[in-house]
């Protein structure tokens, strides 16, 4: 056998070259049995199995096997023990010699052993390494994003001043793409749906980046309310109750009572039997516009600001229409509510006297229906239960007068309402009447001894006319009675009044510029 590195002659047998110690056999290959029906030729021993000889040959193919092995084994142990390589040269292949294989064997248990020693540092040291490696790639990162973030951001903010929003939204746009920190995301996704708001028509996009603001801080309850307005504002209801089913719990019941921009009503649509107070809701920093004739308030020339509580006091149908309008002059949708009045019968008060022309002051007595107040006005006014209420029969004014008066129930229903028109002109009496009556009171009080005002001692009376006067809305004789003695000294004076209209009459006492009834 030729030995593949030095070329050296070497026995079939060997396994080793004798001049370089290169390997020339292999042990494995050496003991492998040849095929029974070929002619088999042991490489150590030269014996051969004819084909056809089949029970001789495997008797003899069994013996073979033990001496093959046992002899190899023999002769390789001898060959290692008596093997002097310390002449041999370095072999240019790459053959490992036997010393080699024999302490790679003997120390791979050390191997090992030292191999799980180290391997914990080892894997340290590159997690380590690999952390570095991220880190600095992430700052270099960092740092090129927010150089182009802020240079966005600004050039954004100097388009929004300047008022240009579709070059602002471009820019800002440009700047979410680079923003790198959770605090440059919220920037620049406020920033584009802000602009998005001035431009109108964008509540897709809008929807959009708030979605995105709430990935970044689900935490922030003002995003989920901007979210539900234009969720109610594009017929996207079905998408409330899983936003607030995905909210943090902490905000969750705020969410649920919140209702929006869209105006909600406080009285739930149908047919009511009694007047009905309706209150009108929305969201803060919102104005409510509305119409109670079913047409478009957002349109309307007679829409009307809602400032408080709709009072529907009498029978018919409403169709109260609302929506809000935002301080960026941006409208809800409109909400509508059909109410249909149809009131109890309540009975009308009895009023008298009838209406028509009276010359004497007359008092107008009121009588109500059970459970009921009576209220009026004199304007012309239909009343209501902010009017004058009736607790005691009234006096007549004079000259024309109208009078309205319905019956209210606890229920807040109304009667139909009563009319009375009035005309009170009373008849005056003259002067001469008025003395007249001042003489017999006189007279008859005692003050006078007779209808001439003379006396036995031969004091003398007479009457001075002062004035006409208004009292409490009555017009008076104003006259004075003086008393003076036979010599013409004034013994005394009084001052009375004489009623105008009944001849009534009345001491009377002056305050300033006016007379007061004594």
């Amino acid at each position: 056998m030729i030995c593949p590195n030095c070329g050296c002659e070497c026995d079939e047998n060997s396994m080793f070259c004798t001049k370089c110690g290169t390997k020339i056999n292999a042990f494995e290959n050496d003991i492998t049995p040849t095929p029974i029906e070929k002619a088999y030729e042991d490489t150590f021993t030269g014996i051969t199995i004819e084909a056809g000889k089949e029970e001789t040959g495997e008797i003899a193919k069994e013996e073979l096997k033990k001496e093959n092995i046992k002899e190899p084994v023999r002769r390789l142990k001898e060959e290692i023990d008596d093997f002097d390589d310390s002449y041999i040269a370095p072999s240019k292949h790459k053959y490992k010699s036997i010393d080699q294989s024999y302490e790679e064997h003997k120390n791979s248990y050390n191997k090992k052993k030292l191999t799980k020693k180290n391997f914990f540092m080892i894997a340290g040291i590159t997690v380590v390494l690999l952390i570095i490696a991220v880190t600095s790639t992430l700052l270099i990162k960092k740092n090129i994003m927010t150089e182009k973030f802020n240079k966005y951001f600004s050039s954004g903010e100097k388009y929004f001043q300047e008022k240009n929003y579709e070059y602002a939204k471009s820019q800002f746009i440009l700047a979410s793409g680079n923003a790198f920190t959770k605090e440059q995301k919220i920037k620049a996704y406020e920033k584009v749906y802000e602009v998005d708001g001035k431009l109108g028509n964008y509540e897709q996009e809008q929807v959009h980046y708030l979605e995105l603001l709430i990935d970044v801080d689900e935490d922030n309850v003002d995003y989920y309310k901007e979210l539900i307005v234009l969720y109610q504002n594009n017929d996207m209801n079905s998408e409330i109750n899983r936003l607030i089913a995905n909210a943090p719990g902490t905000i969750q019941s705020e969410l649920k009572a919140f209702g929006g921009t869209i105006p909600a009503a406080s009285v739930a649509e149908g047919t009511y039997d009694k007047p009905i107070e309706v209150k009108l809701t929305a969201s803060d920093e919102v104005k409510i516009y509305y119409t109670l004739d079913g047409t478009n308030p957002i349109d309307s020339l007679s829409k009307k600001e809602y400032k408080e509580p709709i009072n529907l006091a009498t029978e018919g149908t409403y169709t109260l229409r609302a929506y809000s309008e935002d301080k960026n002059k941006k409208n809800s949708k409109d909400s509508t509510f059909k109410y249909v009045l149809q009131f109890k019968k309540v009975d009308a008060p009895s009023v008298e006297p009838k209406s028509g022309e009276y010359q004497s002051e007359e008092k107008i007595i009121v009588t109500a229906p059970a459970g009921c107040k009576v209220y009026y006005t004199k304007d012309g006014s239909v009343p209501t239960a902010k009017d004058k209420v009736y607790t005691k029969p009234i006096t007549m004014p004079k000259e024309n007068c109208l009078f309205y008066f319905v019956a209210i129930n606890e229920e807040g229903i109304s009667s139909q309402v009563v009319t009375r028109a009035y005309n009170y002109a009373p008849n005056k009496i003259s002067y001469d009447q008025a003395v007249n009556k001042l003489t017999d009171y006189l007279v008859s009080s005692g003050e006078f001894e007779n209808d001439f005002g003379e006396f036995e001692n031969g004091d003398v009376s007479y009457f001075e006319y002062k004035e006409t006067a208004e009292i409490d809305t009555k017009e008076y004789y104003i006259i004075q009675c003086q008393i003076d003695d036979k010599d013409g000294m004034s013994l005394s004076g009084k001052t009375y009044a004489i009623s105008c209209e009944s001849g009534s009459v009345y001491s009377v006492s002056k305050n300033g510029d006016s007379y007061e009834l004594n």
